[in-house]
């Protein structure tokens, strides 16, 4: 059960920490096909949207929350037996 939780905390740890490579991706594309095709782009609200490009505060939360997410999962995975004391 614990691997299980590890694996699932490491899955949206890294996707939280991924997030803003994303999102600057998804927005250069955005950027070269309104300069590559402005005429067909004209009617789309591509305009209206066009300022959504992620905030530097906001990509420094994703990667502080999928950093503690991923740790976390580190601590749920350790190992946590009982150590034996003084048995011969």
């Amino acid at each position: 059960m614990k691997i299980t939780i590890a694996s699932t905390f490491m899955i949206l740890g890294a996707w939280l920490v991924l997030t803003p490579t994303i999102s600057e991706h998804l927005y250069r594309q955005r950027v070269q096909a309104l300069i590559l095709h402005p005429a067909e782009n004209h009617t789309t609200p591509m305009y209206s949207q066009f300022n959504a490009r992620m905030e530097h505060h906001y990509q420094l939360g994703y990667w502080s929350a999928g950093t503690a997410v991923i740790g976390t999962a580190f601590l749920v995975c350790r190992d946590r037996r009982p150590q034996k004391h003084g048995s011969t």
